[in-house]
């Protein structure tokens, strides 16, 4: 879960002038223009997220008036904006940002907003986070003839009052009378039986349809990237990584601390009625599975991994040992029991025949993939969304966009590498 390279999946616009984007926000035509037309995203680079329905532009050059947008994800539909969610400010992508230096570009911005919309906006506050007595984003929101605008940001309480938290400040744009984004994945709030979205295909396979794909880009928000998607695929599309991010304190270099989503399970409960739980028996204790691996690596007198502390402290890296471990010895070792693969196994099919997404912690480096991933190594965090029982079979997604939908991986190979598989259910499996 380190902080990742930005991926190489990118695929530039015709070569015109990039530009301001203020015109047709005005008047309209953003949305009623092929993307591909409008002169100021002509230029950009950008990352497909849902191949044809939504894709992302890392390093936008276009601005909206004195604006410089960040990453901004744009819906399509038809070929044509149906919606931009910009962010002006996070911390995973730019860093930590000052209490000053965030109150006057969110100043600027709502300045900025309101002199485009012709109007001075209405303010909100609302609660996302219900362990919190108070509201935990605030924002403004415009409504104007040509678009619909929402601009927010996390709240963080300081003395006796409210003030902007330095976590994200966001800028959502819509056609003119819409007040929420479109879904990448369906274009609508699902709040139905999660069976539902399971698909049974010839060759055996049973898997998830409809499972929003979020890219992480180059920060190391693969949990809170994963937490989003399963939010989305309940119908919670309004939840982006970066709100998850803030909950869990997520670290855009060293990622989430596993014990961290643990913290917020009270969150999901409260909120949203959802039930975040390990699935018995999934995982790793690092020290025990060394120890087996070793004792495996004698027999075959082979070199053992050492569970010795970095010098000068009393903490062993976890991340050294697992890197230490010969692959081929180690998928023998963690698979050699019939009985606790069957077992592994059964808590996947029982989770997806019930429409429950699996998160899936694993260890990278060991298994080749394909596509390739932008990470090479180290801790991560995607999700199984499906099986074949026939081929004993896992199907996997990863939060980085279009081409990581869905991939396949054997049985053996999954549980070498799993350190831990966790559930989000709206009731307990």
């Amino acid at each position: 879960m380190k902080r990742l390279a930005l991926a190489a999946l990118v695929i530039p616009f015709a070569a015109l002038a990039a530009g301001d984007l203020s015109a047709p926000l005005r008047d309209g035509t953003l949305f009623s223009t092929p993307v591909r037309s409008l002169p100021a995203f002509s230029g950009e680079r950008f990352a497909w997220v849902v191949k044809d329905r939504q894709l992302r532009i890392p390093r936008p050059g276009f601005t909206i008036g004195d604006l410089k947008p960040g990453e901004t994800l744009v819906a399509l539909a038809d070929g044509r904006p149906a919606g931009l969610r910009i962010s002006l400010y996070n911390r995973g992508d730019d860093g930590e940002l000052d209490d000053s230096a965030f109150l006057a570009l969110q100043e600027k911005a709502a300045k900025g907003i309101s002199s485009l919309a012709g109007s001075d906006g209405e303010p909100f506050r609302r609660k996302t986070d219900p362990t919190k007595q108070d509201a935990d984003v605030a924002g403004r929101r415009w409504a104007s003839s040509g678009a619909s605008y929402t601009l927010e940001w996390a709240l963080a309480r300081k003395g006796g009052s409210f003030v902007p938290a330095t976590e994200y400040l966001r800028l959502d744009i819509l056609p003119a009378g819409r007040t929420s984004q479109p879904s990448a994945a369906s274009g609508q709030v699902r709040k139905t039986d999660p069976r539902s979205h399971v698909s049974r295909e010839a060759d055996g396979t049973v898997v998830l349809q409809d499972v929003p794909m979020v890219d992480q880009g180059q920060k190391g928000y693969c949990a809170a990237a994963t937490v989003a998607r399963i939010m989305g695929y309940y119908g919670y599309d309004f939840l982006d990584q970066h709100q998850i991010a803030s909950w869990a304190k997520s670290d855009a270099e060293r990622g989430t601390n596993e014990r961290m989503l643990d913290a917020i399970a009270g969150v999901l409960h409260d909120r949203y009625k959802l039930v975040y739980r390990e699935v018995p028996g999934t995982s790793s204790d690092l020290f025990k599975v060394a120890d087996e691996y070793n004792k495996a690596a004698r027999r075959a007198k082979l070199p053992e991994v050492s569970l010795k502390p970095e010098p000068g402290t009393h903490i062993v890296d976890g991340g050294k040992v697992w890197q230490s471990f010969q692959f081929d010895l180690l998928r023998e070792v963690r698979t050699k029991n019939a009985t606790r693969n069957n077992l592994f196994f059964d808590h996947i099919r029982r989770s997806i025949d019930a429409g429950v997404p699996v998160i899936w912690s694993v260890m990278l480096g060991f298994v080749p993939e394909t596509p390739a991933l932008p990470q090479a190594s180290g801790g991560h965090m995607r999700l199984i969304i499906g099986y074949n029982p026939r081929e004993r079979t896992v199907l996997y997604t990863d939060s980085w966009g279009a081409g990581h939908e869905r991939k396949s991986m054997k049985l053996e190979d999954v549980i070498a590498i799993t350190t831990g598989l966790r559930t989000i259910a709206w009731t307990v499996n």
